[in-house]
């Protein structure tokens, strides 16, 4: 009894917040952002590609994997739906998360229980799925927490102290994991040094269990919603105007993810870079991102988010249709100046492509409408990598040289990918942004 008096007092709550209550409620949602970055880190990208590589995936299973992500987002339109009837959110987004990010350190500790390497593969796709479908299951309801904890006028300098604490703490986890991976990797220990980020995500799942704990939920108005799972699926489609959004979506979804799992792919299994470096570069470029955020947004408000996107999108598409130009002899001088341009361009499309949804949904119906994109982009997203996986099985024997400069497969899809967002570049151009104009 006094354990389920313990949870209802923790989980449950049924008073108002004091001034206080929402203070530190802000505080440990930042250590609750450094945790949830940090294991996301360690769970996907290189780690996760070079931990399939090791199993024995080819290069398109470990393209897929990457693109799980992006799949299960499709089960965010389920939770906005689901939460909203729901007063007290905090047990369920606890539990979840804390199942999920036990899953993603499972992940990596399956070698020492499954000896065959084909089980290994197919079981990791399980749980990476499962842990993924948690995940996003309680996206929706936990921004709306930070929001509810977040008076408007703070939130822009509260984010942004949030997102440079958290780039702290995945700086230095990556690059501490990465040192240790290429060390057991160089004495062909490789399992052991996963093994090690498996424990080491699940020390930070605990953590991370205790900081959303720690953070008290404001109260809830149940709502009665009449909004049918038919209705959330459709509706964004049916109108007119946020119509031309969801087609922006479908050829973003279609052009980024037909080459973006395999980056981390190329970088591991064709460069044979070090972990070490890896986690550099994506230092580098997170560095780029946060200096360059709010000259995009001031860019925004003076021209117009529909600008914003399609020049943050045109940079992403020189960025991937460049990478087809890195090879072992190219790799010193592009690989540093890629990660500085991804940078660049993330900068904006992260913001730009989030504003452009608020700016066209109605009002009244935008959660149903952001679902619905985040349903779509998902799926479109993932049979997308399916296409990038089977165009690079297709080219795998061939090699394009051009002046004697050779292109592999995957070079070729990165190209591809660069083309496409252009399109999408100018999907923007032609279609949105003459039409706010008018």
């Amino acid at each position: 009894m006094k354990i389920i008096s313990v949870i209802q007092g923790v989980y449950f709550n049924k008073n108002p917040l004091k001034l206080s209550d929402y203070e530190k409620g802000r505080k440990y949602f930042i250590y609750e952002g450094s945790t949830s970055m940090v294991i996301f880190s360690l769970a996907s990208g290189a780690f996760i590609s070079g931990f399939a590589n090791s199993l024995g995936a080819t290069e398109g299973f470990s393209g897929i994997i990457g693109a799980i992500p992006a799949l299960t987002g499709v089960i965010q339109i389920f939770s906005s739906l689901f939460f909203e009837k729901i007063e007290h959110r905090k047990f369920l987004i606890s539990l979840f998360s804390f199942l999920g990010r036990l899953l993603f350190g499972a992940v990596f500790l399956i070698p020492m229980l499954i000896l065959n390497k084909g089980l290994s593969l197919y079981t990791l796709l399980i749980i990476y799925t499962i842990a993924f479908l948690l995940l996003g299951f309680v996206a929706p309801p936990i921004s709306g927490w930070l929001v509810d904890l977040t008076p408007d006028h703070i939130r822009g300098k509260y984010l942004a102290r949030k997102d440079a604490v958290s780039l702290a703490f995945v700086t230095f986890a990556t690059l501490a994991f990465g040192k240790v991976l290429d060390l057991f990797r160089n004495n062909n220990y490789e399992y052991i040094g996963f093994a090690i980020i498996g424990i080491g995500i699940i020390v930070l799942a605990f953590f991370h269990l205790y900081f959303v704990s720690s953070i008290k939920e404001p109260l809830v108005n149940k709502r009665n919603n009449s909004v049918t799972l038919k209705k959330a699926i459709l509706e964004p489609v049916m109108n007119k105007s946020f119509r031309k959004v969801v087609l922006l979506f479908v050829i973003w979804n279609i052009a980024l993810f037909i080459a973006l799992p395999f980056f981390s792919v190329y970088m591991v299994t064709r460069l044979h870079l070090s972990y070490t470096y890896i986690m550099i570069m994506g230092l580098i470029s997170a560095i780029a991102r946060v200096f360059v955020v709010k000259y995009w947004g001031s860019f925004a408000d003076n021209k117009s988010w529909e600008k914003a996107t399609k020049y943050s999108i045109a940079t992403l598409a020189l960025c991937h249709f460049s990478w087809g130009f890195v090879n072992n002899q190219t790799i010193i001088v592009l690989v540093p100046i890629m990660h500085v341009l991804a940078g660049i361009a993330w900068g904006g499309v992260s913001i730009a492509l989030f504003n452009i949804q608020f700016l066209y949904a109605p009002k009244e119906s935008r959660t149903i409408y952001i679902g619905g994109c985040a349903a779509y982009g998902g799926v479109i997203g993932f049979a997308s990598t399916i296409i990038g996986s089977k165009i690079l099985n297709a080219l795998r024997e061939y090699n394009i040289s051009i002046n004697g400069f050779e292109f592999s497969n995957m070079q070729i899809i990165f190209m591809i990918s660069g083309i496409l967002l252009g399109t999408c570049s100018l999907y923007v151009h032609k279609f949105i942004e003459k039409r706010s104009i008018k």
